[in-house]
């Protein structure tokens, strides 16, 4: 019988383990998928080829291959395959990128949460198809030019240059984990040295004079920006908490609501941004991102 892509699940070198002769058992109609509620193909398998009986490092598929391959995501622990991460803060930092392209976005569909997941899921899958093509073409190179000396030590020296970049791009995701892009401006921080608001998905279009001269209004403010996002540093903390509260009772009086725990929408010359209490120093962020 032929089952299609039902015989090999899409999971990742970590969950499926270092056993090369690893056994699955297949369960038709197993269980129901975790994002769509579908019945799909389970697989069971042990990650340790040292522990065949046991079950401390069974491991098993909880979505289907179908929601895995649109998500780019392991069957198994739903961890991004080309970043590592999980998919809430890889949807995260891909709105970032997303947001900073929307010179053409207008108030009425800001709030397009299917748009943005759409867009995030065709830029993770390119940046995972390049990589794979890049890694093939990077062994097809190694196997061609193993024999030449002079060529192996180039071949040598890109590679660490890769490595090295790619130690990079760790770090920087690191310090992006750290920028509080589910913060919100209904609790004031009760750390009273805290007077930066944090604001993300500035488009191209809204430039950093047109910022400071928002804010300006409360008090004066000093500027930190980096690609999409910024902070605005107040003088003092009062005027932070006034900034702080215009923006969120226009946000409330906008959007019909009594309340709202998440970075709140601000527009500034027709430009959509959100605003966030900072829980970062932002030299130090931008400092480590340059």
């Amino acid at each position: 019988m032929n089952y299609n892509d039902d015989s090999t699940p899409a999971v990742c070198d970590s969950c499926l383990g270092s056993n090369p002769y690893v056994e699955m058992k297949r369960l038709r109609n197993g269980a129901e998928c975790k994002l769509c509620t579908l019945p799909f193909t389970v697989f069971k398998w042990n990650s340790d080829k040292s522990n065949l009986k046991g079950t401390a490092n069974l491991k098993k598929t909880v979505i289907c291959l179908t929601c895995a391959r649109a998500k780019n995501c392991c069957q198994s622990c739903m961890l991004d395959l080309t970043f590592g991460v999980d998919l809430q803060t890889r949807d995260k930092l891909l709105k970032l990128a997303r947001l900073d392209d929307t010179s053409t976005t207008t108030t009425s569909n800001i709030n397009n949460e299917s748009d943005i997941v759409t867009n995030a899921k065709n830029i993770t899958s390119r940046l995972y198809n390049s990589r794979q093509l890049n890694n093939k073409f990077q062994n097809e190179e190694i196997k061609h030019l193993i024999d030449n000396g002079k060529l192996k030590e180039d071949l040598q020296s890109n590679l660490e240059k890769i490595i090295n970049v790619d130690d990079e791009k760790k770090k920087i995701l690191t310090l992006l984990k750290g920028l509080p892009l589910n913060g919100n401006l209904k609790y004031t921080p009760s750390d009273k040295s805290i007077k930066t608001l944090f604001i993300f998905g500035i488009p191209k279009s809204l430039s950093v004079p047109e910022i400071k001269d928002y804010f300006s209004k409360f008090g004066d403010v000093i500027i930190h920006s980096r690609n999409s996002f910024a902070f605005v540093e107040f003088t003092s903390r009062a005027n932070a908490e006034k900034a702080a509260t215009s923006v969120y009772k226009q946000h409330l009086n906008v959007n019909n609501k009594n309340s709202y725990n998440s970075p709140c929408l601000l527009i500034i010359n027709r430009n959509p941004i959100r605003v966030a209490w900072s829980t970062s120093y932002p030299h130090v962020i931008i400092w480590k991102l340059n």
